[in-house]
């Protein structure tokens, strides 16, 4: 039989539990529960940190596609609004030689509007200039800010002839 200390009880071990002969071994109290290996613990945080960096590629992402929708947007509204600007260019080019040929000079955008000629519905004229061998006039696309001028001068053939200058 073991020694047993003053003062303490000696421990009874099981037969599946008895020491091997030259070591000893510790008796564990009823109810105590060995550590859990920290391998479940690291998978955790491993996956959580998985987690957070899919979620800010994903963001990061979605930030990109909406900027660039924007932009693709933003390019077409003012590709739309110089086509239009463009276009009223070319009517006012048309009308200029006509009054013209009645009156021996161009015209300002007044008396152009005063004989019926009007602008789309978001379109403003921002300076309208003639002389009896030039005219020029510059008009505002008031939805997108895009403004186009154009000259016109005695000896154009067609409207074709100068291309309007647009700028935002």
């Amino acid at each position: 039989m073991p020694s047993v200390a003053h003062g303490q009880r000696p421990s009874v071990a099981a037969p599946s539990q008895a020491a091997a002969p030259g070591r000893a071994r510790a008796v564990e109290p009823k109810g105590f529960k060995p550590p859990k290996s920290s391998a479940p613990v690291a998978a955790s945080r491993e996956a959580q940190d998985r987690a957070v960096v899919t979620s800010l590629v994903i963001a990061f992402t979605f930030v990109l596609l909406g900027f660039g929708s924007l932009r693709f947007t933003t390019v077409r509204g003012v590709s739309q609004s110089e086509a239009a600007l463009g276009s009223t260019l070319k009517v006012v080019h048309t009308r200029q030689g006509e009054f013209r040929m009645i009156n021996q000079r161009f015209a300002t955008w007044r008396e152009l509007e005063a004989r019926g000629a009007k602008l789309g519905p978001e379109q403003r004229v921002v300076v309208s200039n003639a002389s009896p061998s030039h005219w020029f006039l510059s008009v505002r696309d008031t939805k997108t800010g895009v403004i186009c001028d154009q000259t016109g001068e005695l000896f154009d053939e067609s409207a074709e002839e100068r291309k309007p200058r647009c700028r935002e």
